[in-house]
């Protein structure tokens, strides 16, 4: 796969995502539950949209921060 483009899917199938750039991430799937909602997070920067019991949603990566590996 290249640089830019990363795509990936659940062990059971259930879902799927892709990544553009490590940056912007597409994902969708099946839920256990019904319904029609819509999720927005502003701490992770998503947005999802449920409807019956399928999903589809998209979310802003970050950069990473903090390197969090342990001193030397």
């Amino acid at each position: 796969m290249s640089k830019w483009l990363k795509i990936s899917k659940s062990a059971w199938g259930l879902s799927a995502s892709v990544a553009f750039f490590d940056k912007v991430n597409f994902y969708a799937g099946k839920t256990e539950n019904w319904g029609i909602s819509f999720d927005v997070s502003f701490y992770d920067r998503s947005f999802t949209l449920q409807i019956l019991n399928l999903y589809c949603g998209v979310e802003i990566w970050r950069e990473r921060e903090y390197d969090w590996e342990p001193e030397k």
